[in-house]
Parts: structure tokens; C-alpha cells; sequence
């Protein structure tokens, strides 16, 4: 039967023997098939799952949250459990069923599904897939191919090498970077003559490898900044921009950076890293590696590499010393360049537990019993990258449980959540935040989660949940949490509305942490602004005692001589009570709603931060760094 298998079918079992030896087990079963399966992103099976609008991270994050790891040894030759042996089974038959003379990836798929009784089966049943909706949109996707087939004159692997003037090789890397488009039929290769014409007539036709001795200069510099040896220098300069681009995310991953920046000048490409909010140089790479690397990275993260004009963005799925990330790409033309910035998450840091927000018991009781609240609108607020997102999952997940119906409508989802129906924003589509928010208050919800508040017809939809019975969650990009509140009028939100639907708003940055083994007290007595930081944090409602020691930190090797280690929050938590209510419906400045907030038991961002200061968590300074005095005042 094996010999029926087409390449990429036999290259997904392959890839099965490698996800369980990743695994720690000993044998191939149907979840290390599925995994697999979907480790590419252009052969049948995907683009099955693509049209059925089924993600492949979310296939992969579902397998991974129910296996647990081993610790077996990756063989060369895996034996393949009697579950999954049952799938290549099913997937004959199914292929003969469709009069298939071959078995791809896509008969593997249906074999998954008729299977029924595996993980993988399972997973894919829970996304909503059934083998009879499967099978009929495999018929269909192998109609329209025999129909382009038939349409179109078709050039074999060595006459489209002769065609383009290239070699095999090469053709292999263009179809590997999706800059060519090519045809698979049974496990021969097909190109369409207008599809090689296009590749031809585009501008720039292809990427000039870097220097070799320049990669070799900076992969050796990589791998000692990640005390690994040196890799075999003999590898071809397309195989060492795959590495370089590696060991660049590789290296903001063990530096615990947020955000990746690749900059071009006149002179290099300059690579910052953003750790714990503050960017610090890397490494300024020399010009030569900038085009290569930039559209290695634009490879890897399905963009359009020939595009140069435009910005573009796209997501790298990542695997790194047995923890998932995303890297999400995002490309702008710069008078030098494309200018790269990359922000890294771990899918696996993204869920902590309400009490561990670093807030205090006040604080925390009262976003409690914003969440007991059987219907209402809260809100998180603040900047870009201020944890927002996180704290909301936070949020869903301590009120989490069976007897309510929880769903959310993100772009992007960045950690699938236990009993939690999740939607992907997908605007190509049609699928805005408005459009998802009015399907879902089709889905007899109690709570919702929208990622964010961008638009007047999201803000609308929103209210009229929280009105309708719904507990609503979402995010505002704001600097403070009386801000929020005005900006919902901004978003065309009458007063009364806001009023009678938004409970409360949790406002939030994120400051550096001082390192808890080099920090020490600290005579900041002569600073200048002192006072008037401290008599700030007194009216935003924290008064810091005449004793109060403040804490530096001393740099040491725990915090590579920082003197700050991790990053901890700073929160104001507001509450709508009646004095703020009919300040609103007045449309009062926010200076006023700044001191009601506080009259009625609201600590500013300033004062939560001087409190911790005072506790030795962080520094005046870095309080300062990140909430603006004016904001922090009443």
C-alpha cells in the first residue's frame, strides 16, 4: 500500500515519526499523524482545512493541551499504533472511493475522520468537522483541478526548469517560498505556462543570497550570545539565512524579549530587541544579509515576498525547547528598506490566574465583583502592549465553569481557552469584530469577550449586549481609566448608554521589576520631583509613609547588570457610582472624573505604583517611565 503514497503523504508520515519521538513516545498514533499532516502549508489536506475555514494552530494547540509528554526515544522506524495503522486503512478505502489511484494527504485526512475512536478524530470532530462534508469538499477541490487541468496547458518539472532557465534546485526553493505555483498531480509536479510567465515578468524575479562570509560572521556570533557550538559552515547561503533568521527569534526568546526589531540604515540592518519594555541594541548586522533576511522572514511568515511597496503582515508558528510561540511579522517600507518588527508571545504564559495580577486585595475584590455581575460592560485599558488581552483571559477564566456559555471574537486568538467557544476575526472574509459580535449573541451566550473596541459599530453592538443580559468583556486603547469612559463617546456612545451599561474599568502598564537579587535601598531623598510624585500619589489615593525606603538595583548576572528582572503591572480600577454617572451625562471633563473616580475608592496608576515602589517591587523612576504625571494626578 505504500507505494500508493504520494510524496507529501509519505513526508506527513515522516513528519508524524518526528511530532511523537517530540513527544517522548515511542510509537505513531493518530494525533502525531494529524500533527504531521499539517506541518505544511500547501498540500491538499491544508487547503481542505483552509476552505472548511479550520486553523491549523488551533488543530495543533487542541492536540497538544490533551497529550502528555514521554519519555520514549525517536526512532528510525516508528511503529504505527493499531488506531493509526486503521486510518491508512480508511484512507484507501476512501481513496478508492473517489477513484483515486493514489493515497495524499488528503485521503489521510478522511481516514483521521472515519477513524473516530483517536484523539485526531476527535479534535476535528470538536471543530466542527464531519467525514461527509469533508469528503464532498475534497470532490469538489479535485473537480476544479481536473477542470484547470483540462483548461490549461501544463509543463512537466524538466520542461518547466527548461522554461525558466533555472535549475532543480532552484525550482524546489521557489516552490518551497510559494513564489512559484505549482500543481500536484498523483506525485508528479504540474506548472501552468501563464504561472511561469508571471513568476518571470514580476520585479524583482528573485533574492541575491548573502555573502557567505558575512553569514558565517554572524551565525558564529549567534551562537555564542546562545552558548551553542558553531554549525558546519558548508551549507549552502540559502541554508544559512534559514538559520540566521532561527537564531534571531531563538535569541529574543532566551533573552525573554517582548518585540523584535529589524531596522535598515544606509550603513546595516540594525536588530533591537525589546525586553521587559525598553529597547536595547543587539547587533548591527552588516548590509549585505538585509534583503535575503528580510524575505527569509517574509517567507516564513506567509507573506508576499515580491512586495515591497506595501506593508504586510503575517504569523510565525514557532517551537522552541518544548514551548509553542507565535511571532507575529509586520513589514513597512522605509526609505532604506523594509523596516521588520516582530512581537513574540508564548502561548503558554498567556493564561494567569486572576490573583497572581500582582493587584492588590482591594483591588482584586472589587474586579471580582465586577465579574459576579450578571450582565454589564467591562473594560481594560491602556496602550499597546500593556497586557491588556492577558488580564481579560484572566478574567473569562476565573469565572470559567460549565453552568455559563463563554464565547470570544479576537484578532488574533493567542491562547485557546477551556470551555470557551473561540471565533477568528477574519476581515478578508467578511468576518469583522461587529460581524462576528452579532453572530455570536446568536449563540445564547452569558459572556463575551471582544478583543478590542476599534470602531463606533463594535462599541454599539457591545452596549447592546451588556444591555440585553450579557456579561461583556473588551479593550480599549486608552491612558487611564476615566479616559475610557470618554472614549466610548468618542466611538459615537451616547452618555446614558455608557452609563447604564459600562460596571467598571480596569486601566494597566507595565513597568520593569527590580531584580530580586541585586536590589538594595536606595537615598533618593535629593531627587528633585520627589515631592511632588509623592504628593500626587497621596491625592490619587496611596499615601507612602514619612518611612518609606525606596530600592535600586545593583546589576548582576540574574539581570545581565540591568538591575530589573521581568516586568510587573500597575492597575486603577474603576467602578461607576452615582456622582460619576451624572458627571457623564454632563459630558464632564476628565479631570473631574479623574477626582470623582477617586472619592469613590479608586487608586490611580501613579498612586499603585508608588505603593509598590514603597514595597520594593520596582523604582520611582521606572514608575515615571511608564504613567505620565498628569495622569497619575487627580
Amino acid at each position: 500500500m505504500w507505494q500508493r503514497f504520494t510524496e507529501r503523504a509519505r513526508k506527513a508520515v515522516f513528519y508524524a515519526q518526528e511530532e511523537a519521538g517530540r513527544l517522548g513516545e515511542d510509537y505513531v498514533s493518530t494525533e502525531h499523524l494529524l500533527l504531521g499532516l499539517i506541518r505544511e502549508d500547501d498540500n491538499v489536506a491544508t487547503r481542505i482545512l483552509a476552505r472548511l475555514s479550520i486553523s491549523r494552530d488551533l488543530i495543533r494547540s487542541e492536540i497538544l493541551r490533551h497529550v502528555t509528554r514521554g519519555d520514549g526515544q525517536m526512532g528510525q522506524d516508528m511503529m504505527l499504533t493499531p488506531r493509526a495503522k486503521q486510518v491508512i486503512d480508511f484512507a484507501y478505502a476512501e481513496a478508492k472511493n473517489l477513484k483515486n489511484s493514489y493515497i495524499g494527504g488528503e485521503h489521510l485526512l478522511l481516514g483521521l475522520i472515519a477513524e473516530k475512536g483517536g484523539l485526531a478524530a476527535r479534535v476535528l470532530t470538536e471543530l466542527g468537522m464531519t467525514l461527509d462534508a469533508t469528503r464532498e469538499e475534497v470532490r469538489k477541490f479535485q473537480t476544479e483541478m481536473e477542470a484547470k487541468t483540462a483548461s490549461e496547458e501544463l509543463l512537466s518539472l524538466d520542461e518547466a526548469v527548461k522554461f525558466l532557465g533555472t535549475s532543480k534546485p532552484t525550482l524546489y526553493r521557489l516552490l518551497g517560498q510559494d513564489e512559484i505555483k505549482g500543481l500536484k498531480v498523483g506525485r508528479q509536479w504540474r506548472f501552468r505556462r501563464a504561472d511561469l510567465v508571471a513568476y518571470m515578468e514580476r520585479s524583482p524575479v528573485a533574492v541575491a543570497a548573502a555573502p557567505k562570509e558575512d553569514l558565517d560572521m554572524e551565525l558564529a556570533f549567534f551562537a555564542q550570545q546562545l552558548s551553542e557550538p558553531e554549525a558546519d559552515g558548508t551549507a549552502s547561503p540559502e541554508t544559512k539565512t534559514i538559520r540566521l533568521a532561527h537564531k534571531i527569534m531563538q535569541l529574543a526568546i532566551s533573552a525573554k524579549a517582548s518585540d523584535i526589531h529589524l531596522e535598515p540604515t544606509r550603513e546595516d540592518f540594525g536588530l533591537r530587541l525589546r525586553v521587559d519594555g525598553v529597547l536595547q541594541e543587539t547587533r548591527r548586522l552588516p548590509i549585505s544579509v538585509r534583503e535575503s533576511l528580510t524575505a527569509q522572514f517574509k517567507t516564513m511568515a506567509e507573506m508576499d515576498v515580491n512586495e515591497k511597496r506595501l506593508p504586510q503582515d503575517g504569523r510565525i508558528p514557532l517551537r522552541y525547547e518544548d514551548k509553542d510561540f507565535t511571532v507575529r511579522v509586520a513589514s513597512v517600507p522605509s526609505i532604506y528598506g523594509e523596516s521588520i518588527a516582530m512581537q513574540v508571545s508564548a502561548k503558554q504564559d498567556l493564561l494567569v490566574a486572576l490573583d497572581s495580577l500582582a493587584l492588590t486585595p482591594n483591588d482584586l475584590t472589587q474586579v471580582r465583583d465586577l465579574l459576579r455581575r450578571p450582565y454589564g460592560l467591562i473594560l481594560a485599558a491602556g496602550p499597546t502592549g500593556s497586557g491588556k488581552m492577558s488580564l481579560l483571559y484572566s478574567c473569562l477564566q476565573d469565572i470559567a465553569g460549565g453552568e455559563k456559555k463563554e464565547v470570544t471574537i479576537e484578532d488574533p486568538i493567542e491562547q485557546i481557552l477551556p470551555h470557551v467557544t473561540q471565533v477568528q476575526v477574519n476581515k478578508k472574509g467578511g468576518l469583522t469584530f461587529a460581524a462576528g459580535l452579532r453572530a455570536l449573541l446568536q449563540q445564547d451566550p452569558d459572556v463575551i469577550l471582544v478583543g478590542t473596541l476599534s470602531d463606533g459599530e463594535t462599541a454599539a453592538l457591545a452596549a447592546e449586549a451588556a444591555l440585553t443580559g450579557h456579561l461583556v468583556l473588551s479593550a480599549l486603547q486608552v491612558g487611564d481609566a476615566p479616559s475610557a469612559l470618554l472614549r466610548l463617546m468618542d466611538l459615537g456612545l451616547p452618555p446614558h448608554l455608557v452609563t447604564s451599561t459600562v460596571v467598571g474599568v480596569v486601566a494597566m502598564r507595565l513597568c520593569r521589576r527590580l531584580c530580586d537579587h541585586c536590589k538594595a535601598p536606595a537615598d533618593i531623598s535629593d531627587e528633585p520631583t520627589l515631592s511632588h510624585v509623592i504628593r500626587l500619589a497621596r491625592e490619587g489615593g496611596y499615601d507612602a509613609p514619612p518611612s518609606a525606603v525606596f530600592y535600586r538595583g545593583r546589576g548582576c548576572k540574574r539581570c545581565r547588570g540591568g538591575g530589573y528582572a521581568g516586568r510587573i503591572a500597575l492597575y486603577e480600577v474603576l467602578t461607576i457610582s452615582g456622582p460619576l454617572a451624572e458627571a457623564l451625562l454632563r459630558r464632564a471633563p476628565v479631570e473631574e472624573l479623574t477626582a470623582l473616580a477617586i472619592a469613590g475608592g479608586m487608586r490611580t496608576l501613579l498612586a499603585d505604583g508608588i505603593r509598590k515602589a514603597v514595597d520594593g517591587q520596582t523604582t520611582v523612576e521606572e514608575v515615571l517611565r511608564v504613567v505620565s504625571v498628569s495622569a497619575g494626578a487627580g
